[in-house]
């Protein structure tokens, strides 16, 4: 009974100092528990950080893309990079839907680009309903005109550019409204 008791202190001292996990155990958890905390405080606040620069930078950029340079436009439309021209004379549309200056300029932009040249007639027309506008717009719009097919309307068109503009490129306005008639026969 001696012997047995002495050998149950030694198993219980065993177990005690050598497998006593318990409290290793806690701190393990609430060491590993703690640091995801810590971990995710500190997304938070990067995460926080980043939505305010974000923020910031699309307050500055919008107010930034507010203005729209004509002389960009201009500068594109000179150098003949048309589409580059069409995007910013579109955004000036945005803000000046009438201006009979950038609707030509768009109109000239379809008509010389590789872009589908007929929604130039919108444009131009725009052009045309207006009191005062560059005469060549008639022609431009009569282009617009062939292109889109409407070949009866290109015709009226390039007689009125004839009627208005006397002597002007009038073999080149001839040599279109026989490619017009031309085209009419050969799609009927």
């Amino acid at each position: 009974s001696c012997i047995l008791s002495t050998w149950r202190l030694y198993l219980i001292n065993f177990v005690f100092f050598f497998n006593d996990t318990a409290t290793t155990e806690i701190y393990t958890l609430s060491l590993h528990d703690a640091l995801p905390i810590c971990y995710k405080s500190k997304i938070k606040i990067k995460l926080h950080f980043l939505c305010m620069v974000l923020l910031f930078i699309l307050c500055i950029g919008s107010t930034m893309a507010q203005y729209i340079d004509p002389r960009e436009a201009k500068e594109h439309f000179e150098h003949r990079n048309y589409p580059a021209a069409l995007r910013v004379y579109l955004n000036l549309l945005k803000k000046d839907k009438f201006n009979t200056d950038y609707n030509h300029k768009v109109g000239i932009c379809y008509l010389k680009s590789n872009i589908d040249k007929s929604k130039a007639i919108t444009y131009l027309e725009r052009v045309i309903s207006r009191q005062k506008y560059d005469k060549e717009a008639i022609y431009d719009l009569a282009m617009a005109y062939q292109y889109g097919l409407r070949f009866d309307d290109a015709i009226k068109m390039y007689e009125k550019y004839k009627a208005e503009v006397k002597g002007k490129n009038l073999d080149k306005v001839d040599r279109q409204i026989e490619t017009c008639y031309s085209a009419k026969e050969l799609i009927k």
